[in-house]
């Protein structure tokens, strides 16, 4: 083996790219082998599918190159399918490619590169590796077709990956990938191109959502062209809870008595000194809030005694709504439902429709959604009201 021949195992995906990224390393001499991912159980789909392992099994024997196929389903699984769902239930919208990307085809592919004796890997994304001289590091840059470009979604590689990988279809196009797997006889050679997530090849993420967990989802709090709420009511943050002349005035909306007054920090500062609790009054709202919910996590019977009547509250609130509304779901947000404070608020509330309102208890669901969501809950509320059509 020559000074400038090196051992390269290209990751072969069973497509048209990877398949030319190993055709173009050995025809320059180098000494190349094939790598597979089996990422999950199906016929079907864009990539990791038995029928990919097949069709790149077919292309090493053509090439004349050793094929490698790796059972990584466990891991797929666990740390691309799983997380992907999880996003989706807590409201992001993840990229599971870059996450494969990050955990499998690259963390995994280089230990089993080194494991089998290869210094450098491949692949046939559509970028450029360079080195720069004058800071030292690995740079990820754009290949000769941009309107190819796949660098962004190599971001997450550490500089030792980059140090060992190869991607040899920077200045080509893909009309001319194409015409060269042709002319090389490689069977993939007009394969359609993978735009999909992988094990979503249909693009139906509801559906296939459903299917992974068994679950429908909850409609969510979408506003039609008619300004009517759909599946959620989430007005009631600004909807009257109190019609006492010296109740509470919101300030945004200038209207009292509205809720988020009575399920918000506002409730929690008006509510400390009856509990016994003497709040320093140089603090904002927020770092007043911030005491009681400190002496939450603490335990202390004065803070439970403030949570326990927000939550009987808000039980009164539903019930006193419920006749004017077919409630069946009912999130609570805000910062206020933050920590231990949130869950005693929900359980109070839940305890008094059990014992006064058995029938709405059965028929209401009350929630909380993940932390983080729970703090921004007046953005939220106050971004899905309708506007008024004047």
């Amino acid at each position: 083996m020559s000074d400038t021949t090196k051992k390269i195992l290209v990751g072969m995906s069973g497509g048209v790219d990877s398949s030319a990224a190993a055709l173009i390393l050995r025809d320059q001499g180098h000494e190349v082998a094939g790598l597979t991912f089996e990422l999950w159980d199906s016929e079907d789909g864009t990539c990791g599918t038995k029928n990919d392992v097949r069709d790149a099994a077919e292309v090493c024997r053509v090439l004349g190159i050793p094929h490698f196929v790796v059972d990584f389903r466990k891991e797929f699984r666990q740390q691309v399918m799983e997380r992907f769902v999880q996003d989706y239930r807590h409201g992001l919208t993840p990229n599971p490619c870059v996450d494969c990307n990050r955990t499998i085809k690259f963390a995994a592919f280089a230990d089993k590169a080194k494991e089998l004796g290869y210094d450098y890997i491949a692949t046939g994304h559509y970028g450029r590796v360079d080195y720069d001289r004058a800071d030292g590091r690995w740079h990820l840059a754009m290949g000769d077709d941009d309107s190819k470009d796949q660098s962004y979604v190599l971001w997450s590689l550490t500089q030792e990956q980059l140090s060992r990988m190869v991607l040899p279809l920077y200045p080509y196009r893909k009309e001319q990938i194409r015409e060269m797997a042709r002319q090389a006889g490689l069977p993939v050679f007009a394969k359609k191109d993978s735009q999909d997530i992988c094990f979503i090849p249909d693009g139906d993420f509801a559906s296939f959502l459903c299917r992974y967990t068994g679950e429908e989802p909850p409609k969510g709090s979408f506003i039609d062209r008619d300004g009517k709420v759909l599946g959620w009511l989430n007005e009631l943050a600004f909807a009257p809870v109190d019609l006492n002349e010296e109740a509470m005035v919101d300030e945004w909306s200038t209207d009292r008595g509205v809720g988020c007054k009575y399920f918000s920090q506002d409730a929690v500062i008006k509510l400390a000194p009856r509990a016994g609790i003497q709040l320093d009054e140089s603090l904002t709202p927020a770092e007043k809030l911030k005491v009681v919910q400190g002496l939450m996590e603490q335990d202390d019977p004065r803070a439970e005694e403030i949570y326990d009547s927000i939550g009987a509250y808000l039980a009164y609130t539903v019930a006193l709504y419920s006749q004017f509304y077919e409630i069946q779901h009912l999130i609570v947000l805000g910062r206020v439902m933050s920590g231990k404070g949130g869950n005693r608020i929900l359980a109070s509330c839940q305890a008094v429709l059990e014992a006064e309102y058995p029938q709405l208890a059965r028929s209401v669901r009350v929630m909380l959604p993940d932390e983080k969501t729970r703090r921004v809950g007046q953005s939220v509320a106050a971004a899905s009201l309708p506007e008024i059509q004047k």
